[in-house]
């Protein structure tokens, strides 16, 4: 609703500070490309206007520096954990690269509950959001991707590992010492409270699922 405040009124919206907007486009009385025509995902001649996550046209990106923007996610934060959520799964969350951020988030989100789990997708080895101030673990892809490297079998469908980046860069043929290795040093890379809590898993909704990557193996 911000955004569609902006659509209508352009600078004169108290909306406008939320985004990162063409501010010259808007002042010359240009509208925005919220609705292009085309089918590209907005990356046509013309730009949108505005940044937008991925060049999509219907995520316009927030400006998390603005104090409102801040305020308004937070409350966000706060009125789930109130709900009843037990905790924020949080995606693409290294693209708010901002450590305050992260550390007000938490604070607020543990304010109301202690024990509400806090776990961002970061899909690599990371030391600076696992410090006890931000989150609390991430989704564990390193072991994961260490695991089916070991266990996908030789019905391994090669086609659907590389239909995915991560997972092709990752899962490969390993033996139990490579495996062994492996899994070492995913747990020698944190601290044992910290491994105690990642959200270890072997596929997800963005990754080829476990059984297609197996071939159809049970």
């Amino acid at each position: 609703w911000p955004f569609n405040h902006v659509l209508e009124c352009g600078l004169g919206s108290p909306y406008a500070g939320w985004f990162h907007l063409d501010r010259e486009r808007l002042a010359s009385g240009r509208p925005l490309r919220a609705y292009p025509d085309d089918r590209s995902h907005g990356h046509a001649d013309e730009p949108l206007g505005y940044a937008a996550w991925w060049g999509m046209p219907a995520l316009p990106k927030l400006n998390t520096d603005n104090p409102h923007v801040r305020e308004f996610l937070f409350s966000v934060a706060e009125h789930w954990i109130r709900f009843g959520a037990d905790g924020w799964r949080l995606d693409v969350a290294a693209e708010i690269d901002d450590d305050e951020f992260w550390r007000e988030f938490r604070r607020r989100v543990k304010a109301i509950d202690p024990d509400a789990y806090i776990v961002a997708e970061v899909w690599h080895e990371e030391h600076r959001w696992l410090q006890g101030d931000q989150f609390d673990a991430y989704m564990n892809y390193p072991v994961g991707f260490a695991a089916v490297s070991f266990a996908a079998g030789t019905h391994r469908d090669e086609r659907v590992i590389a239909q995915q980046g991560e997972t092709s860069r990752n899962v490969h043929r390993d033996d139990a010492p490579t495996f062994a290795g492996r899994l070492h040093h995913a747990l020698t890379t944190y601290a044992p409270e910290i491994n105690a809590v990642q959200l270890n898993l072997v596929d997800s909704h963005d990754t080829p699922r476990l059984r297609a990557i197996c071939g159809g193996d049970d």
